[in-house]
């Protein structure tokens, strides 16, 4: 079992009994040979665009239970020495991105004053 100790295939396939579905019309809509639905099964992982096509399918979320079984641990800020959670950082992530869209609106306004003045 990989690190994350999610088996993703035997969640699939345990979705799959519960949709009700032929492994024929699964393996259709998922855009695989029905021969290879088993394949899918027995995968621990998987490549993100089958397993998209296949939450899609099964209407359920697998990304979300990977996303749950992260566990990420505090960084700390070589500044202020102090640990910061995922969300300081998306928030500094988040200033950063609207300060570089400001100076890009700046650069803007300037191109259309220049344009004008043609």
């Amino acid at each position: 079992m990989h690190q994350s100790g999610i088996h993703l295939g035997k969640l699939v396939e345990k979705a799959w009994n519960r949709s009700g579905m032929t492994s024929s019309e699964f393996a259709l809509a998922i855009g695989q040979a029905r021969q290879n639905v088993r394949q899918v099964f027995s995968r621990q992982s998987m490549d993100t665009e089958l397993l998209f096509r296949i939450s899609t399918v099964l209407g359920e979320n697998f990304f979300q239970v990977l996303a749950e079984a992260l566990k990420i641990a505090p960084r700390e800020n070589p500044e202020s020495g102090k640990q910061e959670h995922g969300q300081d950082m998306r928030q500094k992530v988040l200033e950063l991105e609207l300060e570089a869209a400001k100076k890009e609106i700046e650069y803007l306004k300037e191109i259309v004053t220049l344009l004008k003045q043609r």
